[in-house]
C-alpha cells in the first residue's frame, strides 16, 4: 500500500510541476506577442522566443481533469479516476500522468493494462529518472499468478490441475502461473471431463467445463439366478433324507 501511494504521490507532484512549466510557457508566449506589437517609436521590441508548449485552454483542461482524477482516486473510485487521468493525458500528453493511469488500472485488477501503461511511460519518457524502479514493477506484475474460476454441471467434481489433484471440488477458484494449463474433473458416476485454459498474469479466467456425461448403469449377471441355487439345495436335502430311511436301522 505504501509503495502504491508513494508512486501515486510522486506522479502527482511531477505532473503538477509539468503543468506549472506549461503555464509559464503559455504566459511567455503571450508576452512575446505583446512585445512584437508594441515598442516606442514604432520600432519592434526584441522578440523573446518561448519554448513550444500547450495553449492555455488545454493546460486548464488537463489541470482540471487531473485534479478530479486525484479526488476520485482518494475516494476509491478507480475506474472513474482512470477516465479523468486519461482525459488529462489527452489534453496534454505528458508521460508522467501515465503513472497515475497505471495506478488506477492496477487498483481495478487490470494488471496487464497497468503493465502496458507503464511500458508506454518508459517509451515516451526516454530520460525517466525512475526507469529502473518502473521496470522492476513491470517485471513483478508479469510474474503474478492468474485466477481460474471453475464450474461444472453437476457441481462437486474433484479438480486436478495439470494432472495433479488439488483437493478442491467445483465450483472453486485456483491460482495458476501464467501459461497454458489443463483442468481435469472427476465425479463418481460420470465420465471425466477436461478443458485447457491459457492464463494471463494477474487476470481472472472463468471456465465452465461442459456437462459431465453420466455413465450407463451396470447390468447384473442373471445367468445364475437365485432360483437355481435354491433348487439345487432343496434337491440335495431330499436325497439325504431318502438315504437315511433305507439305512441299516430300517431293516
Amino acid at each position: 500500500m505504501n509503495r502504491l501511494l508513494g508512486a501515486f504521490r510522486y506522479s502527482t507532484v511531477a505532473w503538477t510541476a509539468a503543468l506549472a512549466l506549461a503555464s509559464v510557457a503559455v504566459f511567455s508566449a503571450s508576452d512575446a506577442t505583446a512585445q512584437r506589437r508594441g515598442g516606442r517609436g514604432g520600432r519592434a521590441a526584441p522578440v523573446v522566443t518561448a519554448p513550444a508548449g500547450p495553449t492555455a485552454a488545454p493546460a486548464a483542461a488537463a489541470r482540471a481533469a487531473y485534479g478530479e482524477g486525484q479526488r476520485l482516486f482518494r475516494e476509491g473510485q478507480f475506474a472513474q479516476s482512470q477516465t479523468q487521468f486519461e482525459a488529462a493525458f489527452a489534453a496534454i500528453p505528458n508521460p508522467v500522468v501515465l503513472l497515475s493511469v497505471a495506478e488506477a488500472q492496477e487498483r481495478q485488477g487490470k494488471v496487464p493494462d497497468a503493465a502496458a501503461t507503464l511500458e508506454r511511460y518508459l517509451t515516451l519518457r526516454t530520460d525517466a529518472p525512475d526507469r529502473a524502479a518502473v521496470q522492476a514493477r513491470i517485471d513483478q506484475m508479469r510474474t503474478r499468478p492468474g485466477i481460474i474460476v471453475i464450474s461444472s454441471a453437476p457441481a462437486g467434481a474433484a479438480i486436478s490441475l495439470d494432472g495433479t489433484a488439488t483437493g478442491r471440488v467445483t465450483p472453486a477458484e485456483l491460482e495458476a502461473a501464467p501459461g497454458e494449463h489443463t483442468i481435469s474433473l472427476a465425479l463418481d458416476g460420470y465420465e471425466p471431463g477436461a478443458q485447457t485454459v491459457t492464463v494471463t498474469f494477474g487476470t481472472r479466467h472463468e471456465i465452465a467445463v461442459p456437462a459431465l456425461t453420466a455413465l450407463p448403469p451396470v447390468e447384473e449377471d442373471l445367468t445364475t439366478g437365485p432360483g437355481e441355487g435354491e433348487g439345487e439345495g432343496e434337491g440335495e436335502g431330499n436325497g439325504d433324507d431318502e438315504d437315511d430311511d433305507s439305512g441299516p436301522g430300517a431293516g
